[in-house]
Formats: C-alpha cells, sequence, structure tokens
C-alpha cells in the first residue's frame, strides 16, 4: 500500500497553557482544563496510512501535560523516520523530570517560541541556562541557519532558524513568536464567540493555519483553529453559531474517504467562519495568575 503524504502533523495535546497571549488562535488565553492523554489504539492506523514529515507536538503548553513523556515515546514508536519536536514557550522547561533522556532517546528536538521581548524572554534564556547546566555535556554554540520557504502565492522568501545542541544528541530550536496568528473569532458578544461568514475561497487562500494540519482525539483536522474552535465554542454553548464548524468531517480511519485529499487540501464550507484575510498582530502576553508565583 502506497502510504499518504503529509509534511506537518501537530498533536494537540492539552488546553492547559501558562500563558495568556492575547487573541490566541487555540483559545489557551483563557482559564481552560483538559489534558489529552496519549492512546496509541487512536493513532495505529493513521500510522500504517501516513507519512509524516515533522510532527509536533503542541497545546496549550505540552510541558505542563503530565503525559508528555507517553506522547515523545509513543509517537516515535509509530513514526520512527519523522521528524519529532515539541512545540513549547519553554518557561517550565526544568519542571519536567527526564525530559532531556527521553527526547535524546526518542530522537525528539525542543522548539521554543519567544513571545516577549522583555521579562519573560529574559526568563526564559535563565531557564535555558539551568537546562544546559543540569543536562547534557559539552553544549555547542548556537547556529543560524536560513531556511527558504514558498508563499501561498508562490513568492519566495526566507527565514532563520536558531538551534543549539550538544554532543549527547539535544537539540533546541529557537523561533521568534513576537508576531503571531491571532485568532479568527469575528468578535465576541459578551463571552460568547461569534463567527465571520467569508467566501470560503477567498479565507482558505489567505488562511495562516492551513498547512497546521492537527491531531485530535483520534481525528485528523484540516487545521487547529477547526480542532480547538468545536471544544471552543460548545463549552460557550454556541453551537447554533457555529453550524459549518458541526457539519465538518475530519479525516477518521473508521470512516476512511480515498478522496480526502480532494477536500482536506481545498476550501470547505468550513472556512467560512473565518476572515478572509490572515491576521497578524504582536504579540501580547503575561503570565496567568495561578502561575505567578513561579516568577524568578
Amino acid at each position: 500500500m502506497t502510504k499518504e503524504y503529509l509534511g506537518l502533523g501537530e498533536f494537540y495535546i492539552t488546553n492547559v497553557c501558562n500563558l495568556a497571549c492575547h487573541d490566541c488562535n487555540r483559545f489557551n488565553n483563557f482559564a481552560r482544563k483538559g489534558h489529552i492523554n496519549f492512546n496509541e489504539e487512536q493513532y495505529i492506523e493513521f500510522a500504517t496510512r501516513f507519512n509524516l514529515g515533522v510532527i509536533s507536538i503542541i497545546g496549550g503548553e505540552p510541558l505542563l501535560h503530565p503525559g508528555l513523556l507517553s506522547y515523545i515515546k509513543g509517537l516515535r514508536k509509530l513514526w520512527p523516520t519523522s521528524d519529532l519536536i515539541i512545540t513549547s514557550n519553554g518557561l517550565t522547561l526544568n519542571k519536567v523530570k527526564h525530559l532531556y533522556e527521553y527526547c535524546v532517546a526518542n530522537r525528539c528536538g525542543l522548539e521554543i517560541s519567544f513571545h516577549d521581548k522583555d521579562d519573560l524572554d529574559k526568563r526564559l534564556w535563565n531557564e535555558i541556562e539551568i537546562f544546559k547546566q543540569q543536562n547534557g555535556f559539552s553544549w555547542n554554540t548556537i547556529q543560524d541557519e536560513v531556511i527558504e520557504h514558498t508563499g501561498r502565492d508562490g513568492e519566495k522568501f526566507t527565514t532563520t532558524s536558531r538551534h543549539l545542541t550538544d554532543e549527547g544528541g539535544f537539540r533546541f530550536l529557537f523561533t521568534d513568536a513576537h508576531t503571531f496568528s491571532t485568532t479568527n473569532v469575528r468578535e465576541y458578544d459578551g463571552m460568547t464567540p461569534l463567527p465571520h461568514d467569508s467566501n470560503p475561497a477567498k479565507a482558505y487562500h489567505d488562511c495562516s493555519l492551513k498547512f497546521s494540519h492537527t491531531f485530535f482525539d483520534g481525528n485528523l483536522y484540516k487545521c487547529g483553529f477547526i480542532a480547538a474552535a468545536k471544544e471552543f465554542v460548545t463549552e460557550r454553548k454556541a453551537e447554533h453559531l457555529w453550524k459549518p464548524l458541526y457539519d465538518y468531517k475530519p479525516v477518521n480511519m473508521k470512516q476512511w474517504d480515498s478522496q480526502w485529499r480532494d477536500k482536506f487540501f481545498s476550501p470547505e464550507d468550513v472556512c467560512r467562519v473565518c476572515s478572509e484575510r490572515a491576521n497578524y498582530d504582536t504579540c501580547k502576553t503575561w503570565l496567568k495568575k495561578e502561575y505567578e508565583k513561579d516568577k524568578i
């Protein structure tokens, strides 16, 4: 059987986050709860059907998930040749026991996103230095790498990636998240999120998350917003306002559709709930109150 290929598969594992980034595109700026525990049975058939170029473990803040190590080990077992990374804000880097050992043993990198140019970034660099002192050996200097990209209209552009490794095999990747893609909620009526009513083709064309293909609770969603929004909208009891979101069918191995690509990589009616223009803004963030006691 010829396998399907996805360049990126994100595994969303928790709603819990220690940061409150204004207009977070996965609603983690709100006081939300809920971890998704790793269930190998949900993904065995996906692993037999799909090759994934890069697997990213995301949240929320994945380092706050008590079962994170199970994801690292389990996803590496299912996809032994994929690039595997954890995408994190890094502020609880030194609270996860055996993180270094599990990452090295399972060839899993740690991507750190820098959100705040002032106090939080300074604290983060301090956490990284503590991690280096307590883990690994013979740490190298930070290296820059220029990466070439192709935009949604075929335009070429480059970004600079920074990484840090040690001789034991651990790998940090450092990402600038001081500007980020914001939520696709049109506005809030009190606590009720209101959707857009866009042209699906225009919304899909300009979508900043259409390559963030997301595995969530045993299903594969075309983007991370759809996966996160359905749960969030349900929590706010606003299902009646978001009908296209609930009509959308993610890829499910128990109801396999051999023509899945025709919809997955094209505009669908669900795209109408999002803006016709991708929204980017300077990241405005702060530690949530319950995590302020952890300040250094």
